[in-house]
Parts: structure tokens; C-alpha cells; sequence
């Protein structure tokens, strides 16, 4: 697990550029600069092209980015998205995303464009990746929340042939749409399954936990939290989750708490209970939960 003061930074050395040559900038200051150093491309080439010139807006810029050997910055910016992928070899995107990042790969996204996108994305905006920066969220769930902007929600409803075209002249293109459609459906729910493995597992092991939980419906528990989510039966069972019944979608807990994280389906009946505290019925459930150690 990656979270927001966990990885990132940590690792890469920076000493050999001294950016401490701006007195005049704020703690502020000196991250966005140093950010937009290791992570925009452009902003770098102009740097080596052009010089600190060309882009300082002030003079304590200007000292901080002549102070800085081109080589040693655009080794750095690749060892900061090394360590953002891997986790200096543990942990990181490829440990927390595997099936997704098989999915993505199939897709076209490559682990150049999916990095090069999201250091550059506003949800990496949210990853406080430098300790003194604030508190933000994990970087799982800013990469998660990324990666599932890149694959939009497919329609629930096929569209009919357009007109002037017959059905069965239709009918490659439809089953071709179809087909997009299932893996888009597949690869966010993949993409929030690991999202939600990782982060729970953080919450289990990590005290005090570092970062922000922005995952919507997130419950507190008597021990630690949980969260309901319902996938398409075919996805689980690619998965290796076994599933009762066929076809159909499935309610399905996680739960974290200092036994660990659980994972599985549950009933329909379950899943409302838990969705309306407070009723007769949802305390049943949850003494059951208790009794079982995950809740």
C-alpha cells in the first residue's frame, strides 16, 4: 500500500539539485516547482532548451532552477514515476492494479501513457505524494478514480440500428459495442475491486493511517470499516469469487478490521439490512458480522 506519505518521493534523492536556493519561497511554492519538475515533460524540456530564464517568475525561481543539472532532473523524474508504479519493488500501482493493468494494457494504455496521464490529472493533484504537503488520499484511490475516467460507464441500453439501416446489417457493429461495453464494465469494476483491497488493507495495518478515504459509502464498523459493492456474476467469477445462482449481478461486503480483510458475496436481504441502520433487521446482521469477526 501506497498512501499519501508513503511513496512517491520517498526514495529519490534529490541533493544533487539544490532547490533550497529560493529563501524567498514559501513551503508552498517549493512543492509545486519541484512537482512540476518531476512531473511535467514539457515543462522540463523547456528547462534544458531554453534555460531558468525562460520560465522563472521570479528571482527565487529563477535561483532555484538554475541551480539544477538537466541530467540529474530527468533522471529523477524517471525514478519518481519508477517509484510511483513499483513501490521501490514492493507495493505501488503494478502490486496494487494487476488484473486492471492487464485490462488497460488489452485496452492500449501502456505504463508510459498511464503514468504520463495521470501525474498530470487531477486526481494525482489529490495524492499529497510529499509529506508537509497535507493530507490527501492513497495513491490507489487517486489512480483507481484516474483510470476509471479513462473507461466511461457503458449504457445500460443498446441503441437500436439507426435508421435506414437494417438489423441484420446492424448487428456486427452491435455486438462489437457490446463487447466494448462488457470490458468497460469489467475493467471499473476490476479497477474499484483492487482499489478497495489496498485501501482497506492499509487501514488495517497502517496506525495512524496517513491519508484521506474519499470511496463513497464507506461505513465505520464496530472494529474498523466496510463498504458494500455489486458486481456482474461473470466479473466475480473471473475473479476466482465463487458465486451462487447464474448471470444476474451480486451484492458483495468488504470489510476491514484488525483480523484483516474479508471479501465476498452476500445475500440481497444482507445487503439492505446494512443499507438501512438502525432497523431491527440491520442489527440482526450485524451481530451476526460480529460473531464472524468482520464487523
Amino acid at each position: 500500500m501506497t498512501t499519501a506519505t508513503g511513496a512517491g518521493l520517498d526514495g529519490v534523492d534529490l541533493s544533487g539539485d539544490d532547490l533550497s536556493g529560493g529563501d524567498d519561497l514559501s513551503g508552498d511554492e517549493l512543492t509545486e516547482l519541484l512537482l512540476r519538475l518531476l512531473t511535467d515533460d514539457d515543462y522540463r524540456e523547456c528547462l534544458g532548451e531554453r534555460g531558468a530564464g525562460a520560465l522563472a517568475r521570479n528571482d527565487a525561481e529563477l535561483s532555484c532552477l538554475s541551480s539544477i543539472d538537466q541530467r540529474e532532473l530527468d533522471y529523477t523524474a524517471r525514478r519518481f514515476r519508477g517509484n510511483l508504479w513499483s513501490g521501490e519493488g514492493t507495493g505501488g500501482i503494478a502490486g496494487a492494479f494487476p488484473r486492471s493493468l492487464t485490462l488497460l494494457e488489452r485496452a492500449g494504455w501502456t505504463r508510459k501513457r498511464l503514468l504520463a496521464g495521470f501525474v498530470r490529472s487531477p486526481e494525482f493533484d489529490g495524492y499529497r505524494v510529499v509529506p508537509y504537503a497535507g493530507e490527501g488520499t492513497s495513491l490507489e484511490e487517486a489512480f483507481a478514480t484516474f483510470a476509471m475516467s479513462l473507461s466511461p460507464e457503458p449504457a445500460d441500453v443498446e441503441a437500436p440500428a439507426p435508421a435506414g439501416v437494417e438489423t441484420a446489417e446492424y448487428a456486427d457493429v452491435a455486438t462489437a459495442e457490446s463487447d466494448d461495453a462488457r470490458m468497460a464494465r469489467t475493467l471499473r469494476c476490476t479497477l474499484q475491486h483492487e482499489m478497495l483491497l489496498a485501501v482497506f488493507t492499509a487501514l488495517v495495518h497502517e496506525h495512524p493511517v496517513a491519508f484521506r478515504v474519499g470511496i463513497e459509502g464507506v461505513m465505520p464498523t464496530d472494529n474498523g470499516h466496510a463498504v458494500l459493492r455489486r458486481y456482474p456474476a461473470e466479473v466475480l467469477t473471473g475473479w476466482g469469487t465463487a458465486v451462487p445462482g447464474d448471470g444476474g449481478e451480486r451484492w458483495c461486503l468488504y470489510s476491514a478490521t484488525p483480523r484483516g480483510v474479508a471479501f465476498g458475496p452476500v445475500s440481497r436481504r444482507v445487503a439492505d439490512a446494512l443499507s438501512r441502520p438502525g432497523e431491527p433487521a440491520a442489527e440482526k446482521v450485524r451481530e451476526a458480522l460480529r460473531m464472524r469477526g468482520i464487523w
